[in-house]
């Protein structure tokens, strides 16, 4: 027969394994330490980083296959074949830049992109196509397309504990318990 003291173990075990984070404002997915949203009001590029920046984000890069093929599904959920990248080559013509302005180390350039020379002056910005055989290729800044925002997130995976809800803000953040909890 167990006492209360084991009844009471054997309750917050549970309850801590049950726990469910929320890290990412409503409507963003959650990958990694990141939280991704698509907007599919279609804008120019330097249009659309001045849109994530009001969300708190940035214009999303593709550093990995891994992370374009996760935004590739994303795509073909929500019926969008082409998005803006936060890629340029703004600096010096032909050397494509992240938003750190550091050398890009991943790229998947379509077949005969990116353009150099003359023809290059006016293709500044980098666009991602999962039409066709699927890739990059740089473009006219002041076109329209789609684009993704992301953040990081400041919730870590065990932050709020007994199925408390992670609340971020602008940098920082708290747990909202569950009723019939309270702390910190």
């Amino acid at each position: 027969m167990m006492d209360s003291k084991h009844n009471i173990l054997v309750a917050v075990f549970m309850v801590v394994v049950l726990c469910k984070i929320e890290c990412c404002p409503k409507g963003w997915v959650e990958r990694g330490s990141s939280c991704i949203v698509l907007e599919l009001d279609s804008k120019a590029q330097p249009k659309a980083h001045v849109a994530c920046t009001g969300l708190k984000a940035h214009v999303a890069t593709i550093d990995s296959a891994e992370k374009q093929t996760f935004l590739s599904e994303l795509m073909k959920e929500r019926r969008v074949s082409t998005i803006w990248l936060d890629i340029r080559d703004v600096l010096e013509e032909g050397t494509f830049i992240d938003r750190y302005n550091k050398p890009i180390t991943y790229s998947d350039w379509l077949p005969g992109a990116p353009s150099t020379g003359p023809e290059g002056e006016l293709t500044d910005c980098v666009y991602y196509s999962i039409e066709g055989v699927g890739g990059w290729n740089d473009f006219n800044c002041a076109a329209t397309f789609p684009y993704f925002c992301e953040r990081e997130t400041l919730c870590a995976n065990d932050t709020c504990k007994n199925d408390g809800r992670c609340n971020e803000f602008d940098s920082s953040f708290n747990c909202t318990c569950k009723q019939g909890y309270f702390g910190e």
